[in-house]
C-alpha cells in the first residue's frame, strides 16, 4: 500500500493543528505486533485515535487489505478509537468489505476529508 495516503492524511490533520504520529506500533490482545498508519490525538479530550490508511495498489488487492485491517482492528484494544481511512478516489469499495470494517472501526473516506477532521477534532 502506498504511503502517500497516510502522509497526505497526516499533513491534513497537522494543518488543522492536530498532533499526528506515523507508523505507530501497537500490540493486540493476542500479543501480535502491528504498525498503524497514523495516531492522532483528539483535539477535545486528547484521546488516542488510530487511523489505518487503506489504498491498495490494485483493485484485486482490496480484499486482502480489508482482511488484514479487519484482523488488526479485531485484535487491538476495543476501547481505542479506530478509523479505517479508505482511498475512494480510485477505488469503489465493496459493501461486504465496508460491513466488515464497520464492525471494528469507524469508516472515513478520503473524498470527504473534512469529515475525518471533524471526527478527530470532536474526540
Amino acid at each position: 500500500e502506498p504511503a502517500t495516503l497516510a502522509q497526505e492524511a497526516g499533513e491534513l490533520l497537522q494543518k488543522s493543528e492536530i498532533h499526528v504520529e506515523y507508523n505507530v506500533p501497537v500490540v493486540g490482545s493476542t500479543g501480535k505486533r502491528y504498525r498503524v498508519s497514523l495516531k492522532a490525538l483528539g483535539a477535545r479530550t486528547g484521546g488516542e485515535i488510530l487511523i489505518e490508511a487503506m489504498s491498495p495498489a490494485e483493485e484485486r488487492l482490496m480484499t486482502p487489505v480489508v482482511n488484514r485491517v479487519f484482523r488488526m482492528w479485531s485484535d487491538v484494544n476495543t476501547a481505542r478509537n479506530k478509523v479505517s481511512l479508505l482511498n475512494d478516489d480510485y477505488f469503489s469499495w465493496r459493501q461486504e468489505d465496508l460491513s466488515l470494517l464497520a464492525r471494528v472501526s469507524v469508516i472515513r473516506t478520503w473524498s470527504t476529508r473534512e469529515v475525518l477532521i471533524e471526527y478527530v477534532t470532536a474526540a
